[in-house]
């Protein structure tokens, strides 16, 4: 869950900040360098589909796969708006 940008640099929550393959992800994706913290899955599922106003299906997807998942998710749902108001 992206939480704010600053100059080059994109602070995210995720459930698992080690997680290098999907932090390379949003870097490519973005752009911008990433700084992750930890958060609890259900919480972060939560603030996604509040703010970007998505429904997310609940699944026992864990670590890299539920990271897809996500990012597959909201770039079907038409996110591009969701990278731009980061």
């Amino acid at each position: 869950m992206p939480l704010q940008k600053s100059g080059s640099s994109l602070t995210v929550v995720m459930s698992d900040p080690f997680d290098i393959h999907a932090i390379n992800t949003i870097e490519k994706s973005t752009g911008y360098k990433v700084q992750a913290f930890v958060g609890v899955m259900s919480d972060i599922i939560q603030a996604l589909e509040s703010y970007y106003k998505i429904a997310l299906k609940k699944t026992a997807l864990k670590g890299r796969d539920h990271c897809r998942f996500l990012l597959l998710r909201m770039s079907i749902k038409g996110s591009t708006a969701a990278r731009n108001s980061i």
